[in-house]
C-alpha cells in the first residue's frame, strides 16, 4: 500500500511538473512571439510614417482595417465568435479605448523624430514604469531577479540617451510621454481585464479597434491637413503603399 500511495504521488508530482513546464514554455513562446510582433511593428510603422507623414491619419486606417479585419473573420468563422457590442458595453469600455488610443497617438507622434532604436529605448523603459506600477498598484511584488533586469534596463537606457547622435529634444518630449502613457494603459487595461474575464481577447481587440476609429478621425480633422494627405496619397510610390 504504502508503494502504491508513494508511486501515486510521484505520478501526481510528475504531471504537475509537466504542466508547469509547459505553462513556463508557453509563457517563453508567447514573450519572443510578443518581441518580434513589436520590433517589427516599429519598422513598419516608421516605414509607414516616411510615406505619409500624419501620425494620425496612420494610426486611423490601423484602427479601421483592424477593425474591418477582425469582424471579417469573425462572420467568416476564422477566429471565434464574439457577440457584438451593445451600447451599455460601449459605454463601459470607452475609458479601456481612451487610455489605449493614447500611447498609439503619441508613439506615432515621436516616431516623426525619433529612430526606430531609440523608440525601442523608450519602450524597453516602459517596462520599467509597469513593474513599479504594477507593484505600487496592484501589489505585485518583484523578485531579485526583476529588479535586477529594471536595473539593467534603467542604466542601459541613460546611456543609450546620453550616446544618442540624433537626439531631438521634441521627439524625446513625445517618447516620454508615450511611456508614461503606457504605463498608465497598462495598469488601468489589466485592472479592466480582471473585471472582464468573460469577454475574449478577439473582443477586446475588436473593440479598442472600432471605438478608436472615430476618435483617431476626430484627431486628423482637428489637427492635419486634409489637403497635403490627400497630395502625399496621390504621390505615393508602389513601395510606401504597401508598407502603409
Amino acid at each position: 500500500v504504502w508503494m502504491k500511495n508513494g508511486g501515486a504521488k510521484s505520478a501526481v508530482v510528475g504531471k504537475a511538473d509537466d504542466s508547469k513546464d509547459s505553462v513556463e514554455g508557453g509563457a517563453a513562446m508567447a514573450v519572443l512571439v510578443y518581441v518580434l510582433c513589436s520590433s517589427t511593428m516599429l519598422v513598419v510603422n516608421k516605414a509607414a510614417m516616411n510615406a505619409l507623414p500624419f501620425s494620425n491619419t496612420v494610426s486611423a486606417l490601423q484602427t479601421g482595417v483592424g477593425a474591418v479585419l477582425l469582424y471579417g473573420c469573425r462572420s467568416s468563422g476564422v477566429i471565434e465568435q464574439f457577440p457584438s457590442p451593445t451600447p451599455a458595453k460601449i459605454a463601459s469600455w470607452s475609458p479601456v479605448v481612451t487610455v489605449w488610443i493614447i500611447p498609439i497617438a503619441l508613439n506615432m507622434a515621436a516616431m516623426r523624430y525619433l529612430t526606430v532604436e531609440t523608440l525601442m529605448m523608450f519602450r524597453s523603459i516602459t517596462i520599467v514604469l509597469v513593474a513599479i506600477g504594477d507593484y505600487v498598484v496592484l501589489g505585485n511584488k518583484l523578485n531579485g531577479r526583476q529588479i535586477l533586469a529594471c536595473l539593467v534596463i534603467s542604466v542601459g537606457g541613460v546611456i543609450y540617451a546620453s550616446n544618442d547622435i540624433s537626439f531631438h529634444l521634441v521627439g524625446y518630449m513625445w517618447g516620454l510621454g508615450y511611456a508614461v502613457s503606457m504605463l498608465v494603459n497598462s495598469i488601468y487595461t489589466k485592472f479592466a481585464f480582471n473585471q472582464n474575464k468573460s469577454m475574449s481577447t478577439w473582443e477586446k481587440s475588436f473593440l479598442n479597434n472600432l471605438l478608436g476609429t472615430p476618435v483617431m478621425l476626430v484627431c486628423v480633422c482637428l489637427f492635419e491637413d486634409l489637403t497635403q494627405i490627400q497630395q502625399t496619397f496621390v504621390s505615393m510610390t508602389r513601395i510606401q503603399a504597401t508598407f502603409l
